[in-house]
């Protein structure tokens, strides 16, 4: 009897491991860096690199993931609001981080401006750019849903900070 109350609790425990959004997102992103002093303290994002994200896209994976940089102060409103996002829809969000030395954006930057091209904001001679803060979802290898800079406002304070949350956890629904 004990023995079959034990692997019914076993069987739960692996149902609960084996959630199909999670084992969706983590199976298809495997390279993680040390992470930046911008993530360090984010419980659901995780450092990554541009090679990982062109991989991913190439190789029909699925993954979250959010540009930015260190010097970027907009990023830093961004990050701890895709945090929260991020958690409460159990997902994790993978940083890519595109000032850092250790892992040169610009080697994949031709490559990651072909794979986000219909999404990317043109600049006044009509090349795009990506703009930074930009959170990204890909699945299947298919670019999905986007979410790119804070606000269609400028973003004035924290009371903004609702409405961006909101934004960002319509990009972790549709990943589900």
């Amino acid at each position: 009897m004990r023995k079959l109350i034990l692997l019914l609790v076993l069987l739960l425990v692996l149902n609960g491991c084996f959630d199909r959004a999670r084992v969706h997102v983590l199976s298809t992103v495997s390279v993680t860096v040390e992470d930046s002093e911008k993530v360090i303290d984010r419980s659901n994002i995780i450092q990554t690199t541009p090679r990982e994200f062109v991989s991913v896209y190439n190789q029909g994976g699925s993954g979250i993931f959010f540009f930015g940089a260190d010097d970027c102060d907009y990023c830093d409103v961004a990050l701890p609001l895709v945090d929260e996002a991020a958690g409460e829809y159990g997902l994790t969000v993978y940083y890519i981080d595109t000032s850092s030395n250790l892992y040169p954006f610009v080697e994949y930057d031709d490559e990651i401006i072909e794979i986000l091209y219909d999404v990317l904001v043109g600049d006044e001679k009509g090349e795009k750019i990506l703009y930074l803060p930009m959170l990204v979802t890909i699945e299947n290898g298919a670019v999905g849903y986007f979410h790119i800079g804070l606000l269609e406002h400028a973003y004035e304070s924290e009371k903004d900070d609702d409405r961006l949350v909101s934004t960002y956890k319509e990009v972790m629904e549709s990943f589900r």
